[in-house]
């Protein structure tokens, strides 16, 4: 191959002048006789044909191998993308049917859990709408109940206001009384309480029945049964008329005044009650009192100065015995003789006996 020197001065780094050739080209460094240095540049002649020819050879083999290794990776990735695409698809596969699996072992585990579970949870919810209910009911039966109690209660007042003992709160008539209440009020329960409820409840209170309905008419009716027939006022009291014919007259000793006697027996076993009466004629030292209610005098009561000198009331064997004492002047018969004038035409008194049993005992 020929090659053209060609020379370029330049300054050398020693300070000799020259043109500097090109990087990178062939270059030689020649010393003139005179002593300057020469930098010679080696230019390379044009590439032949076959030389050209050659280059495109490998140039077209170099591609050629390019383009096999270029379809070579590309087949690589493709059989990586498939396997990849497969080895995902087997994954998703195998993670679907080891979900499934777990699903199922957690259904087949807690299953029969999950139905005692709701089995309890609806047993719970069934109890606490019962027990909601019994409440209710049992509210509602506890408000009747109060409302009848409270009648049968309220029943009692006139049973106490007629028969009841004032003075003596522990007396027998009272302990009736609150005995008979005692009974119609808590009668149905101590059945119960002794001989069983005719079925099983599950209610704390039972339900008003026919018992709680008709005990105030039963306390009254029976109050009125045990003790009408007994004496239930302390005191008889009452207003008898005597008779004036029946009068005893007799003088006065050493006086001219005759006294005059008026007497009434009254039965007393017609104004107590009727079982009280045969216990009340045993009866000894009975309290009596008596007053005059009326007089009516006649017309020679004033003349001959008459007056009503004591009224007396005694008690035996059933019978009031009522006795009405007076004076008045002696009258002249026109014979020579005196004679006690009627001097009353009419007579009430007001009596009261203590009719109590406490009274005195034969």
């Amino acid at each position: 191959m020929a090659h053209h020197l060609s020379a370029d001065l330049d300054e050398d780094p020693a300070g000799h002048t020259g043109q500097v050739p090109d990087r990178g080209s062939g270059t030689v460094a020649a010393v003139l006789p005179n002593g300057r240095v020469v930098w010679l540049q080696v230019a390379p002649s044009l590439a032949s044909v076959l030389a050209v020819e050659q280059v495109a050879t490998q140039v077209a083999l170099s591609t050629s191998r390019r383009e096999a290794a270029t379809r070579s990776v590309s087949a690589s990735i493709d059989s990586v993308s498939s396997t990849i695409v497969r080895d995902a698809e087997r994954l998703t596969e195998k993670q679907v049917k080891r979900g499934e699996a777990a699903r199922r072992r957690l259904a087949a585990t807690y299953g029969a859990v999950d139905r005692r579970l709701s089995k309890r949870t609806h047993e719970h919810r069934a109890a606490l709408k019962k027990g909601r209910d019994v409440e209710h009911e049992t509210a509602r039966r506890l408000n009747t109940r109060s409302i009848w109690d409270a009648i049968l209660m309220t029943s009692s007042l006139p049973l106490f206001a007629a028969y009841g003992e004032r003075a003596r709160p522990f007396g027998p008539h009272n302990l009736t009384l609150l005995l008979s209440q005692l009974v119609w009020l808590c009668g149905d329960e101590l059945v119960d309480a002794m001989f069983g409820a005719e079925h099983e409840s599950p209610y704390p209170i039972e339900a008003p029945d026919t018992w709680s309905y008709l005990a105030p008419f039963g306390n009254l009716l029976a109050g009125w049964w045990l003790l009408n027939g007994r004496q239930h006022e302390r005191f008889a009291t009452g207003r008898s008329a005597l008779n004036i014919e029946n009068v005893v007259t007799e003088e006065i000793p050493g006086t001219t005044r005759f006294l005059y006697r008026y007497a009434a027996e009254i039965d007393l076993t017609r104004v107590l009650a009727p079982e009280h009466a045969p216990d009340f004629i045993g009866l000894k030292n009975v309290p009596a009192v008596a007053s005059l209610a009326s007089t009516q005098w006649t017309i020679d009561a004033a003349p001959q100065n008459a007056t009503i000198t004591g009224v007396s009331a005694s008690v035996a064997g059933g019978s009031l015995l009522l006795t009405v004492t007076a004076e008045a002047e002696r009258k002249a018969d026109g014979g020579g003789g005196f004679i006690a004038a009627p001097i009353l035409s009419a007579l009430d008194v007001a009596w009261l006996v203590d009719a109590a049993p406490f009274a005195g005992a034969a």
